[in-house]
This record gives C-alpha cells, sequence and structure tokens, in this order.
C-alpha cells in the first residue's frame, strides 16, 4: 500500500515491485487481485494519466509514448489503443511546434535545407509523424 500511495502505479510496476521484496507469486497475484477490485490499480487509468503528463511536460510524440506504455510500464496493446486518441491532432501540433522551436536554437548557422531535415528528423525521433511535422512546418 505504501508504495503505491505516492503515484499511480502499473500492473507490471507493483508486480515487479512486489518479485524484488521476494514475495512469492501466489501472494503477488492475490496482492495484485485486491488491488483491481479495490480500483487502486487500473491500467487504464494509469495510462490516461501517463499521457496527459507526458503531453503536459513532455515533448515526446505519440510513438514515443505508447512504446514507453508498452515496454516500460507493461500496458497491453488494447489499454493503449484505449487512450491514446487522447493525443490528438492539436495537442501533437502544439508540443511538436514547442519541441521545434527549441531545437531550432541549436540548428542556428546552418543552410535552410539543413536546419529543416535536422529538425524533421529530431521530431520523428521524439515521436511525431510526418503529418504534424508538415503542419509544424507550415
Amino acid at each position: 500500500m505504501n508504495y503505491i500511495s505516492y503515484q499511480l502505479r502499473s500492473e507490471k510496476e507493483v508486480r515487479t515491485y512486489l518479485k524484488d521484496k521476494e514475495i512469492n507469486l501466489e501472494d503477488r497475484h492475490l496482492v495484485v487481485q485486491r488491488l483491481k477490485e479495490l480500483n487502486l490499480l487500473d491500467d487504464r487509468t494509469y495510462g490516461e494519466s501517463y499521457l496527459r503528463t507526458q503531453i503536459r511536460l513532455g515533448d515526446k510524440g505519440p510513438s514515443v509514448i505508447s512504446q514507453q506504455l508498452k515496454t516500460k510500464k507493461g500496458c497491453l496493446k488494447k489499454v493503449i489503443q484505449e487512450v491514446m486518441p487522447l493525443y490528438t491532432e492539436e495537442k501533437q501540433f502544439d508540443v511538436g511546434y514547442h519541441t521545434a522551436e527549441k531545437a531550432l536554437r541549436r540548428f542556428q548557422g546552418k543552410s535552410h535545407k539543413e536546419m529543416m531535415q535536422k529538425l524533421s528528423l529530431h521530431l520523428m525521433q521524439k515521436g511525431f509523424r510526418q503529418p504534424v511535422i508538415q503542419l509544424i512546418f507550415r
């Protein structure tokens, strides 16, 4: 209870924590099941919260965020598909535009073509898709 009291946790994070504390497998399953029954552990709620936080504070696009939810946080593909529509194209544009402005400072002194190529590559690495990148360039 102490572990989940500080912030929302994904099911994978709780299972990993319990494993690190050397709790046996059967008890881990019981603990996770009980937390789910009490609505203290819900990957969908966690995914929504994580996505909103990344949109507000981060500079990542939808591809990188969905990859983080899958690999680092252990969310199922179904959960990720349910929460990703919250990252609308308008929000992607806002985050991408801010990221591009920040990155442009590093690319000063380069030719226009080279600057645009580097910026495009930077945005793709951050997880933005080509249509959003084109909107940002316009």
